[in-house]
C-alpha cells in the first residue's frame, strides 16, 4: 500500500506491488502493480485505462463488464 502509481505518477493509498498473477491465479517471478479499489478480477494498474478514481462511473461498469467477460472466456476454454 501507498505504492507510486504509474497512472498519476503520484503516491496512491489504493496502489500495492505483487507478484500475483491474475491470469493464471497464481504468484510468480514478475512484480506487477495493483489498484485496490478497481472492481474486477484483474485489478492490475497496466490493465486499467486510466486511475479508477478518475474513471466515470460508465467507464468503471464498461471495464468491469469487458473484464467479466475475458474471465468467463478464459474459464469455458479451460485456460484456468
Amino acid at each position: 500500500m501507498f505504492e507510486k502509481c504509474s497512472k498519476i505518477d503520484k503516491v496512491c493509498g489504493f496502489c500495492c506491488v505483487s507478484t500475483y498473477n491474475p491470469d493464471i491465479f497464481k504468484h510468480d517471478d514478475v512484480k506487477k502493480e495493483f489498484c485496490g479499489i478497481a472492481g474486477s478480477y484483474d485489478t492490475r494498474v497496466s490493465s486499467l485505462p486510466n486511475c479508477w478514481l478518475q474513471m466515470t462511473k460508465g467507464q468503471r461498469s464498461t471495464y468491469t463488464k469487458k473484464k467479466a467477460d475475458r474471465l468467463t472466456v478464459l474459464q469455458i476454454s479451460g485456460r484456468l
